[in-house]
């Protein structure tokens, strides 16, 4: 089969002209929207930081919890 180039030629110059308009930014980190979202994403990190941190075990429990395992304690 013969295709014609025309079509073809036209996709590439038109796809040429419209590369520039839709690229990336060039620095994403000034976007103001995206500083929001990552503070709130810190935060919100923080949080589920908090809620989950195991509470510092005390030597007397420790001990406590040695004499019932019938060990010695660190």
């Amino acid at each position: 089969m013969h295709l014609p180039i025309r079509p073809f030629a036209l996709l590439i110059m038109v796809s040429l002209l419209f590369v520039p308009l839709i690229r990336a930014q060039d620095n994403p980190l000034n976007d103001p929207d995206l500083k929001e979202m990552l503070k709130k994403a810190q935060e919100m990190q923080k949080q589920a930081d908090d809620q989950t941190a195991p509470s510092p075990a005390t030597k007397t429990s420790r001990r406590k919890n040695a004499k019932r395992k019938n060990c010695r304690p660190r």
